[in-house]
């Protein structure tokens, strides 16, 4: 392993840098893109899809398809890819506990401040209805934030809608850094989809 890379931890984590913005005002208190008539109709096509086993396989598969099309989306910061998995109200949590929005996400990748070298998938679990669906990745991820190398073991919890036309995007994502990830004085923060 590289001497310079690191491991980072979550206490080590320091703010991204200028091209993401962490200013409260960034939050909007707007109603949700996702209206509580959606949701409504989100919960009852669950009901309907929990019953058909076949089709909940089918949009298991399709999901997963799309967590590893945004895994090859970040590795390559194809900011094209990442404009069509990613809806444009959606918010992440990042690993330093700050809030962001797909602009934020994007302008990491269209500036360099993130650059991956590497994200290695070490499990994903899937659990998708005829609208909505949940992916838990664990892994490694490996590169450059900020002008510092990082390799950081990671946990995400992304939460996706699945619109008329069947495609898949990413509404709300959380990401966690692991302390089991290996060298403990890492100083990069990874991204935050």
């Amino acid at each position: 392993m590289n001497p310079d890379i690191r491991v980072a931890r979550a206490q080590d984590c320091p703010k991204a840098g200028p091209a993401i913005s962490h200013q409260p005002s960034a939050i909007s208190h707007q109603p949700s893109a996702v209206s509580e008539q959606r949701v409504t109709e989100i919960i009852r096509r669950h009901s309907e899809t929990m019953s058909n086993r076949d089709l909940s396989s089918d949009l298991s598969d399709s999901l997963g398809e799309a967590e590893r099309r945004l895994q090859a989306a970040q590795l390559a910061s194809n900011v094209r890819e990442l404009t069509d998995l990613i809806d444009d109200a959606a918010w992440f949590t990042g690993p330093d506990g700050n809030i962001y929005t797909k602009q934020d996400d994007l302008d990491a990748h269209r500036t360099g401040y993130q650059v991956l070298s590497r994200v290695h998938e070490e499990e994903l679990r899937i659990l998708a209805t005829s609208d909505l669906g949940v992916t838990w990745f664990l892994g490694v991820l490996e590169g450059v934030v900020g002008g510092q190398p990082m390799v950081a073991r990671m946990r995400y919890t992304r939460t996706w809608i699945r619109g008329e036309s069947g495609d898949w995007k990413i509404i709300a994502a959380h990401a966690m850094l692991l302390a089991d990830g290996g060298d403990t004085d890492a100083k990069a923060e990874p991204g935050n989809a």
